[in-house]
């Protein structure tokens, strides 16, 4: 999983680089087979907390978009969201998988 992280008006310090990347790791338990994350950081007005994260996995691409006043709120509410999309896509796989199982199948009458 390839990690890359742009700050516009904004020092990116280490603290927020290894908070990113802690909070990330995470999602590989509801998709494996992610290959690169874009997160974008910007301030506007010095209060507007924007972050957009850009995930591209080998199934699908997921985009979203938070803001807030706070740059920590900002990428705890689109990381949650973007977990919650990966998530129901995983649930969506195996639910899928599991009727996909059971079609055929036909218990024994006596």
């Amino acid at each position: 999983m390839v990690f890359t992280i742009t700050a516009r008006h904004i020092d990116l310090t280490d603290a927020i680089r290894n908070y990113i990347q802690k909070r990330l790791e995470k999602l590989s338990k509801y998709e494996p087979r992610i290959t690169e994350i874009h997160i974008t950081i910007t301030v506007e007005k010095k209060y507007r907390h924007i972050v957009e994260i850009n995930l591209h996995s080998r199934r699908f691409d997921v985009v979203i978009k938070e803001e807030s006043e706070d740059m920590y709120a900002a990428i705890d509410g689109a990381v949650d969201r973007i977990s919650k999309i990966l998530r129901r896509h995983k649930d969506k796989v195996r639910s899928k998988r599991h009727k996909e199982k059971t079609e055929g199948f036909e218990p024994d009458e006596e």
